[in-house]
């Protein structure tokens, strides 16, 4: 059976949005998804001394754009990203290891989100050892559905998928009603239950940041951390 599990297009993505994708066969960048002000489409956050920050993307974009059409709004962020990253990890033993990454895939010469999203997405996937195929929702044929519950049961057809793998936040975008279009659809419906766990941070550990804390942290041991974890339940909606 393949488990699909269909995601937003988070920039420097949660532990706990990893821990999804760990645990399906196919992960869909939903790219074709509104735009969202003030969520984690271009942006997440990392905890310093001083107190969290946020790593933002600065976009111009309208309403009802679609994520795959919205661009980036100058280049400047790009210096503050890595000094941050630097400011924050330099001191980590696995810092060389993994920021000359962040480097080149901030190097890129482009107007568009996705462009800076997608890379260090799949980066990440790839870091901690995950196997899963990644496409974007651009890339599959066919017509958009008009409703978000009919378009992820498109897609999830559309990549052979017998099972979606939603987060606990599914409720904010579909109904009961939804839920059951799946059943009806012949597909399982899951949720995924995450309880964040506290490891040695080489800055400051906080729950909920982004996945780069783990990495520079636990270096190539986090590609163990999300198979072995005790932290991860699948339950049927």
């Amino acid at each position: 059976r393949i488990e699909h599990f269909m995601g937003g297009t988070h920039d420097l993505p949660f532990v706990g949005t990893l821990a999804k994708i760990a645990k399906a066969d196919a992960y869909v960048i939903y790219d074709t998804a509104d735009y969202q002000k003030g969520y984690f489409d271009n942006r997440n956050r990392i905890m310093t001394k001083n107190g969290q920050v946020w790593l933002t993307i600065p976009v111009s974009a309208r309403l009802g754009q679609q994520i795959r059409d919205v661009k980036v709004a100058g280049s400047s962020w790009k210096k503050k990203h890595l000094k941050t990253i630097s400011q924050v990890y330099g001191r980590s033993v696995f810092f060389d290891m993994y920021y000359p990454d962040f480097e080149k895939m901030l190097s890129v010469s482009s107007e568009w989100l996705m462009d800076f999203v997608e890379p260090t997405l799949i980066f990440l996937i790839e870091a901690f050892g995950i196997d899963v195929t990644v496409k974007r929702a651009s890339e599959i044929e066919g017509l958009q559905e008009p409703t978000p519950a009919q378009e992820l049961i498109r897609l999830t057809k559309a990549m052979n998928g017998t099972a979606y793998l939603a987060g606990p936040s599914w409720a904010a975008y579909m109904t009961n009603e939804d839920v059951s279009s799946f059943q009806l659809a012949g597909i399982e419906f899951l949720e995924m239950q995450y309880t964040p766990f506290k490891y040695e941070s080489c800055a400051v550990f906080a729950e909920n940041m982004s996945a780069v804390d783990m990495l520079f942290s636990l270096g190539p041991c986090c590609r163990n951390t999300l198979s072995e974890s005790s932290n991860v339940e699948i339950v049927n909606v």
